[in-house]
């Protein structure tokens, strides 16, 4: 029948080699993407993590700062 022919046969088999080629080139671009999504996530950890030291040593300056005009008036 049809399949039996070379010429289709072969066709055939092309595509699926094609397939199968973008099939992985998908995988393989998924993957670098999920990649890039964890390091994205472990740095938005990081800068939060940076952002809230930052916030408390403001947060103890102004204090300070609060304290030493508190003392400059007496």
């Amino acid at each position: 029948a049809l399949l039996e022919e070379p010429s289709t046969a072969r066709r055939l088999r092309a595509e699926l080699k094609q397939v199968y080629r973008e099939a992985e080139n998908l995988r393989t671009v998924a993957t670098q993407w999920q990649e890039r999504a964890m390091l994205l996530r472990r740095q938005a950890a990081a800068l939060t993590v940076e952002r809230e030291g930052l916030a408390k040593r403001l947060g103890s300056a102004e204090a300070e700062l609060a304290a030493l005009k508190t003392q400059r008036r007496r």
